[in-house]
């Protein structure tokens, strides 16, 4: 079978390996009152996705014509101005690895309608997709958005078209793209990136004025240290004149559990990790070494010796972070429905690498199975399974979603874990791999459910048991996002969550590019490194997310941004931690950030 030849399958063999009795979970609390719906949200919230023609360049110039489009989400007041530059306060927003711009919109909708109803303003959100975005052929998810209610005829269209070649209305999927066809990605990095976010700014609020006195700018995850890029950037190259810099062009800037930082800092932290304390040979070291392979990363772009995109053909690949849209828009055709595309889904190795990874305690289980389509899910929980955190071995893509229900679970309890106890190693392991006790079903004759965030447990009942009420699966404190607010993002609209082409350009960008003095060499233009320190700044954490353990270890200093811990959060939880649920939980995100926008900006 193709599970033994899977890229990369020692690592996941210790992230997975583990063993544990059995526990079937108590049955579901009733749920919490809604202050508000959807529906009252759709209202009076207009989501739109705008796009502005900018031509690429160069050598990303040989993309399709359709790239030559920047695209946002824009959420704003239905009955505002269309003027951007009459708002009260505007959000751009930017989203981190493998996310386009519906990471925002569920944050973004609920911002705008808080801001309205509670406060008599109105703000817009700007969600940004990345240029590589433009690839996606989205065709069949918005046909059966738009046209299909029925659960089965939404599978037939979706598989069919992207997984079985099946034309759809005379329209044919082109493929799964890979490296070797994508030669223009090796340019879509930050420098691209950042020029976009300048483009959106200038056109939508023309007058610097404004855009000084109210619009602020953000992101999740990449997205926070991308805004310190921009922060950084000087538009014209001449760092003589300012007017052009991104601190100039803002109000104050927000992070989500990510940081804002001087990227002149960035080379300290690590050249502190340079074994042997070299001292003052130590950041010499980490600026030549860098320059070296930076220089190198790019021209292994080029020749495609280094993959164009960060996924793998035969494990995490594009037909891979394809599936989360699929999933979600058979939830919400049926979420209580047993799934049937589990079991239909293409028998590939990628396919079955992510099967099989979702649902394994143990070595054996991952060699021998019994593997994810010997299981019945109901397709709403298929969405708990790729995201929830007790259950997402990857802890950058934990929500707090509730749990399953229904069946027999047992306990992962991976061999990794003992790394999360070292010293130094212990922290960076927690960065990208949840710490917490997850859990698996174990019996193929049941049907499990998923139990929503409000479902397992309450201000008054804290507890998600066992039917006996002595082992404890999850709590209160530990979940607060509605699997049907973040199901309604994967797939709403006409962009989606999840980014099929994310850039290897951008990390290489990201990691031997900006931090370094010799950035600007390459045509990455941070002259203004310290820039985060000109303008008010917020920083949202989440105690379980991923910036929080490189807080412990000491590598984020204390720079003088607010700072927001966010208790029982995970990563992508401050986008979707309900805001319409007071009665069972307080969003301490929404009025936090609006509240900054209020007392920093100065219309």
């Amino acid at each position: 079978m193709y599970r033994y030849h899977y890229i990369f399958m020692a690592v996941f063999i210790l992230m997975l390996t583990g063993c544990g009795g059995e526990a079937v979970p108590e049955a579901k609390q009733l749920g919490s009152a809604r202050d508000w719906s959807n529906e009252d949200v759709d209202a009076v919230v207009s989501s739109t996705l705008e796009k502005i023609y900018s031509p690429l360049k160069g050598v990303a110039a040989a993309a399709p014509d359709i790239c030559d489009n920047i695209q946002f989400l824009r959420m704003k007041h239905r009955d505002a101005p269309d003027a951007a530059s009459e708002a009260d306060a505007v959000f751009l927003m930017m989203p981190g690895i493998l996310a386009g711009a519906n990471s925002f919109e569920y944050l973004g909708r609920q911002m705008v309608y808080i801001a309205e109803k509670q406060y008599g303003e109105h703000i817009e959100v700007w969600g940004v997709d990345r240029r590589a975005n433009c690839l996606e052929d989205l065709y069949a998810f918005n046909f059966v958005e738009e046209f299909v209610t029925d659960s089965a005829e939404a599978e037939d269209i979706l598989l069919g078209y992207y997984f079985e070649d099946k034309p759809h209305n005379g329209k044919t999927f082109g493929g799964f793209l890979t490296s070797s066809q994508l030669p223009y990605l090796e340019e879509f990095g930050l420098a691209l990136a950042t020029e976009d976010m300048f483009t959106i700014m200038e056109t939508m609020m023309p007058n610097q004025e404004d855009r000084q006195a109210k619009l602020f700018v953000g992101g999740h995850s990449l997205g926070g240290i991308h805004t310190s890029v921009f922060l950084a950037w000087d538009k014209d190259g001449d760092p003589l004149t300012t007017d052009d810099a991104g601190y100039a062009n803002t109000a104050g800037a927000f992070a989500l559990d990510s940081i804002l930082t001087p990227l002149n800092e960035i080379p300290n932290y690590i050249a502190s990790l340079i074994p042997f304390h070299l001292g003052a040979l130590g950041l010499p070291v980490v600026n030549l070494g860098t320059k070296l392979a930076y220089s190198g990363a790019v021209a292994g772009l080029a020749s495609n010796k280094i993959g164009r995109t960060t996924t793998f053909n035969n494990s995490f690949s594009s037909r891979v972070l394809a599936l989360p849209e699929a999933i979600a828009a058979l939830a919400v055709t049926g979420p209580d429905l047993p799934s049937a595309a589990l079991k239909n889904f293409p028998q590939e190795p990628d396919v079955n690498f992510i099967m099989d990874m979702m649902n394994t305690r143990n070595i054996n289980d991952l060699l021998h199975g019994p593997d994810l389509r010997e299981y019945s899910y109901t397709q709403e929980s298929l969405v708990g399974l790729f995201f929830d955190d007790n259950f997402s071995t990857l802890g950058f893509l934990g929500t707090s979603l509730g749990h399953l229900n229904g069946g027999a679970m047992a306990k992962k309890a991976p061999l990794l874990s003992f790394l999360n106890d070292l010293p130094l190693l212990g922290n960076f392991v927690d960065a990208f791999y949840t710490p917490r006790q997850q859990h698996i079903g174990t019996d193929t004759e049941t049907l499990y459910h998923w139990a929503n965030f409000d479902e397992v447990a309450s201000p008054s009942d804290t507890e998600y048991t066992d039917t006996s009420g002595r082992y404890v699966f999850t709590n209160h404190a530990s979940e607060m996002s509605d699997i049907k607010d973040f199901t309604r993002a994967l797939y709403k609209g006409e962009t989606n969550f999840t980014e099929w082409y994310f850039t290897t350009r951008i990390i290489i960008d990201s990691f031997f590019g900006i931090p370094f003095p010799h950035a600007t060499d390459f045509g990455l233009n941070t002259y203004h490194a310290d820039a985060s320190l000109a303008v008010p700044r917020i920083e949202f954490i989440g105690s379980e997310g991923v910036v929080k353990p490189l807080l412990d270890l000491g590598l984020i200093s204390d720079i003088g941004a607010q700072r927001v811990m966010l208790e029982g959060m995970n990563h992508l939880d401050p986008m979707f931690a309900v805001a319409n649920a007071s009665a069972h939980y307080y969003n301490p995100v929404i009025g936090t950030l609006l509240a900054f926008a209020r007392e920093h900006r100065s219309n």
